[in-house]
C-alpha cells in the first residue's frame, strides 16, 4: 500500500500562507526581469549617449572614470586605476570621446571620427573597427596622434585627408557609429561643436551636511575621496564642508575657471571662488558646494529641482538639465514603477488569500 506522508505544521492556514510567500516570492523575483526587458527593449537601438573634446588629459580621464563609467577598471579595482597607468597612461590631452551603448553584440560595429572647419569642409577623418561582442564601449581619441582607444588597448583604424587641426576653436567634430568599414551605414551620430569651450554638467543637487554627510556621498560618485597609496585614483579628497544643506555641481569645461560663468536657476551667479578642482586634477574636472543659505538670501528657492547652465562670454556651451526638461531627482524610474506594480498586485493577492483563512 502506498503511505502517504504528512508534513507536520503544514495545516490549512499554513499552507496557505505558504501559498502566500511563494506568490510573494515569485511575483518579486519577476521585478527584476521585468525590469530588465524594459532596459534590453529601450537599448534596441545604439546611441552616442555622450561625447566630447577634453583639453586635459587628466580631467578626461576621472570624468571617464567616475562621471560616466567610461572604462572598466584596468586591474578590477578603482584603486589602481590612476592617470598614469594602465587605461590612463593611453589618454593624452586634447581628446574627443564617445559614449556609446545599444549595439547588438553580433554585430561588428565601426566608429567614425571627422573634423569639419568652419566653411563646412571636411579636413580629417579616422574609421576605428570597435571590439566585436560588446554592448556598450566608450573611445577617445587625440587630435595629436589620431589613435582611437578603447579601454587602454589601441583600435585598428584608418585615415584619411590632412591632420587633424591644432587650433580647435573653429572646428567641428562629427562622431559616427557604423556597419560598414568605410564609414557607410550610420546608425547613430553625434556633433562636437565650439570644441574649445566644451562643457558638460554631470549633476546639479541639494545634499545636507548632518548625520550622514550627502556633500561627502554624492562626492565619492565624482571621484573626490581618498585613503592611503590609493589618493592619485582619485580627482580629489572627500568633500568636507560645516552642517548645513549645499547645492552642489560637478561639471567638466574647457573654460578656464576664471572665464568659466555658472548660473543657477536662471539668475544666481556662482563667484569664481567657488569653482573648484580636486587636487589631482590639472583643471577642467570642476566641483561647487553652495550653501543653501546663500541662494535664500539672494532670493532663490531651494526646495525641488534646480537648474544650471557653464558658459562664458554670455553664451551657453551646458546645461543641467539636458534640453530643459525635469531633472532625475524626483523622477521614478521604469524598473521602480514595475516593481512598485508587481509588489502591490502580490499583496493583494496575499490579501485574498488571508482573508479566506
Amino acid at each position: 500500500m502506498k503511505q502517504t506522508i504528512r508534513q507536520p505544521g503544514l495545516w490549512p492556514a499554513g499552507r496557505k500562507i505558504l501559498s502566500a510567500v511563494m506568490i510573494l516570492a515569485v511575483m518579486l523575483g519577476g521585478a527584476p526581469i521585468a525590469a530588465s526587458i524594459h532596459s534590453d527593449a529601450a537599448s534596441g537601438s545604439v546611441t552616442i549617449d555622450d561625447s566630447g573634446y577634453v583639453e586635459d588629459r587628466t580631467a578626461l580621464f576621472y570624468y571617464a572614470k567616475f562621471a560616466t563609467g567610461g572604462f572598466h577598471f584596468t586591474k578590477g579595482s578603482v584603486s589602481n586605476d590612476t592617470p598614469d597607468a594602465g587605461i590612463g597612461g593611453t589618454m593624452k590631452s586634447r581628446s574627443i570621446y564617445a559614449s556609446i551603448s545599444g549595439m547588438d553584440p553580433r554585430t561588428q560595429y565601426y566608429v567614425s571620427i571627422c573634423e569639419y572647419a568652419s566653411d563646412g569642409e571636411r579636413t580629417q577623418g579616422v574609421v576605428a573597427k570597435l571590439e566585436t561582442g560588446a554592448v556598450q564601449t566608450f573611445v577617445y581619441m587625440s587630435v595629436v596622434d589620431g589613435i582611437v582607444y578603447t579601454d587602454g588597448k589601441p583600435l585598428e583604424c584608418s585615415s584619411s585627408g590632412r591632420s587633424f587641426s591644432e587650433d580647435v576653436s573653429s572646428v567641428r567634430y562629427e562622431l559616427s557609429v557604423c556597419t560598414g568599414a568605410g564609414g557607410d551605414g550610420r546608425v547613430a551620430r553625434s556633433d562636437v561643436r565650439d570644441p574649445s569651450c566644451f562643457s558638460s554638467i554631470c549633476t546639479v543637487r541639494i545634499r545636507s551636511v548632518g548625520l550622514e554627510d550627502g556633500v561627502a556621498n554624492l562626492g565619492k560618485s565624482y571621484g573626490y575621496t581618498t585613503s592611503g597609496k590609493s589618493q592619485a585614483a582619485y580627482a580629489g579628497r572627500a568633500l568636507s564642508y560645516p552642517a548645513g544643506d549645499y547645492l552642489c555641481i560637478f561639471f567638466l569645461t574647457n573654460i578656464a575657471s576664471g572665464d568659466a560663468e555658472v548660473v543657477v536657476d536662471g539668475g544666481y551667479r556662482l563667484p569664481a571662488s567657488e569653482i573648484k578642482s580636486g587636487a589631482n586634477v590639472t583643471s577642467g574636472y570642476y566641483y561647487a558646494a553652495i550653501p543653501a543659505s546663500d541662494l535664500e538670501a539672494a532670493g532663490f528657492d531651494i526646495g525641488g529641482d534646480h537648474r544650471a547652465t557653464v558658459g562664458k562670454g554670455g553664451e551657453v556651451f551646458a546645461e543641467y538639465p539636458a534640453g530643459g526638461g525635469e531633472s532625475g531627482d524626483g523622477l521614478i524610474t521604469a524598473a521602480a514603477a514595475v516593481a512598485a506594480i508587481i509588489a502591490l498586485i502580490a499583496v493583494l493577492a496575499i490579501y485574498r488569500i488571508f482573508r479566506k483563512v
